[in-house]
């Protein structure tokens, strides 16, 4: 029994280790296995996949993947005081890797609770929690990626 692959993890996930056994969007890419490696706080997985270059050849290939779920960020404006409001806090990863306190200068935001929560509910939690300001209208301007190679 493995938490979260057949029993529930310290979040309740389950089915963990099929996540991307079903793709079809990409005829290039046939996925043979999932592996769960960990389902902490994030998902670590390695997945063994079969891709085809430009020239027809298939190769085996296998990449972890680093998934902390889906989040959310404002750039949070004070229009009276024409002014971006941003938030300090600490990264343990960032200290680790050297920064002189770990305290980051960042937009307010955070993940979203669950699958199911929309990015502007979990925005508007995340600057009242964070910085104790309410959001008037929230306009979407882009999606991204963090390290697409891997996270």
């Amino acid at each position: 029994m493995t938490a979260g692959a057949d029993t529930p993890d310290r979040r309740g996930r389950t089915g963990l280790d099929r996540t991307g056994l079903d793709l079809t969007g990409n005829p290039r890419v046939k996925v043979r296995d999932v592996t769960l490696l960990s389902s902490h706080w994030y998902v670590e997985r390695t997945t063994t996949f079969d891709f085809r270059h430009g020239d027809g050849t298939w190769t085996t290939q296998e990449r972890e993947t680093h998934d902390r779920g889906n989040g959310a960020t404002l750039l949070l404006y004070d229009a009276e005081r024409e002014m971006v409001l941003l938030t300090r806090q600490f990264r343990f990863p960032v200290y680790v890797n050297g920064h002189p306190d770990g305290m980051l200068v960042e937009t307010p935001g955070g993940l979203l609770d669950d699958e199911d929560e929309h990015p502007e509910e979990a925005v508007r939690r995340e600057v009242i929690e964070e910085t104790g300001h309410t959001v008037g209208e929230v306009e979407h301007v882009f999606d991204v990626y963090m390290s697409p190679g891997s996270v």
